[in-house]
């Protein structure tokens, strides 16, 4: 769940090398998912997605996923504008 700038630093920390995609809430749902915020400790903003999953669903919510920092090595030729995620 993303409240502030510090959230994207809190995912990242673990494996600052690795991307990060994101979704709203609402393309969740619509996709056909419940969100439920859940306890992890060091991260006060841990949600956790559940529901059916079947692959309409896995092709629905992966094609509205948008890129808020690609990973180390992504090739240039592919990247796009990255998603400011206070924008939306």
């Amino acid at each position: 769940m993303w409240l502030s700038e510090s959230d994207l630093a809190a995912v990242q920390a673990p494996k600052p090398e690795f991307g990060v995609a994101g979704i709203t809430a609402g393309q969740a749902r619509a996709s056909g998912f419940w969100i439920q915020k859940t306890f992890e400790q060091g991260n006060p903003n841990h949600c956790e997605l559940g529901g059916q999953v079947s692959n309409g669903k896995r092709e629905k919510i992966s094609k509205s996923a948008r890129w808020v920092r690609y990973p180390e090595g992504y090739p240039d030729e592919f990247k796009g504008e990255l998603w400011a995620l206070d924008a939306d």
